[in-house]
């Protein structure tokens, strides 16, 4: 059985991945050879590519595509440049620093 999932290339920069879309036995490890790549997604950019033809074609020859995947080829799908606005993290709030009564002297 086919999947098409991600996998990581190469060695990154500390803290950097990018990754790359294939098609690939499902038997197989995550970064072992390959049928056909699709496309690419960087995560810290918020950039993907996906040539949406050939991913349709492997879909609809019976490839599973995992969670992932699906969920960045919606986002390429509803904007075909590939550049995804970041999300606005919720701040912290900063901890108020407490406040000690003064104790009566005796």
């Amino acid at each position: 059985m086919l999947r098409i999932r991600m996998r990581k290339p190469g060695k990154p920069v500390k803290g950097r991945y990018h990754f790359k879309i294939v098609v690939i036995e499902m038997a197989k490890a995550r970064d072992s050879r390959f049928l056909e790549e699709l496309g690419y997604y960087d995560p810290t950019c918020r950039i993907a590519k996906i040539n949406t033809e050939r991913y349709e074609y492997w879909f609809s020859k019976g490839a599973q595509p995992t969670e992932s995947v699906v969920s960045i080829y919606k986002k390429f799908k509803k904007n075909p440049e590939g550049v995804f606005a970041a999300k606005a993290k919720p701040r912290k709030k900063k901890a108020e620093p407490k406040v000690e009564e003064a104790k009566p002297a005796e």
